[in-house]
């Protein structure tokens, strides 16, 4: 769930974020991405408030900002998905025999 917590200063807003809360990677993420867009001008993410801040061109609107972030969560959360799989594949050919044996004893 992504909230606008803070809006009235034109460019800047301050969005809670349930996931943020407790999650540095989540963090770092969400500030080396600057959520991958060039009217973002800085993001900075706080987990343990659950904050993020974010300085963007003062012709977007809170909205279509808060649009970028849920993009962006997903793109995470997409990575997050990939590097989880990744760890499960066998790595050689001597793992894949090794697996399939062990799954037919």
């Amino acid at each position: 769930m992504i909230q606008a917590i803070h809006t009235a200063v034109k460019g800047r807003a301050i969005y809670k974020i349930n996931q943020l809360y407790g999650s540095k990677s989540l963090k770092t993420y969400l500030e080396r991405s600057r959520l991958e867009k060039a009217e973002i001008k800085d993001v900075s993410a706080n987990p343990l408030t659950g904050n993020i801040l974010v300085l963007y061109h003062p012709d977007k609107t809170p909205d279509e900002i808060a649009s970028l972030i849920a993009e962006s969560l997903l793109n995470y959360h997409s990575q997050q998905e990939q590097i989880e799989t990744k760890s499960y594949l066998p790595k050689t050919l001597q793992q894949l025999t090794r697996m399939v044996a062990d799954a037919e004893a």
